[in-house]
């Protein structure tokens, strides 16, 4: 159970990269490829090619 008095941070920014792989700067293209999300994505649609 967590207090009241922390901010969530997955909720107060849902966009934000800020996992194992969180760049120290964001903003390009090159981040937006290779951030948390993009890596998500292609592992997941790995996954997915596998079970075809």
């Amino acid at each position: 159970m967590t207090s009241p008095a922390v901010p969530d941070p997955a909720g107060s920014e849902p966009d934000a990269d800020t996992g194992l792989l969180a760049p120290g700067w964001t903003g390009s293209p090159a981040a937006s490829a290779t951030g948390d999300r993009a890596y998500l994505r292609a592992l997941l649609d790995a996954e997915a090619a596998l079970t075809r």
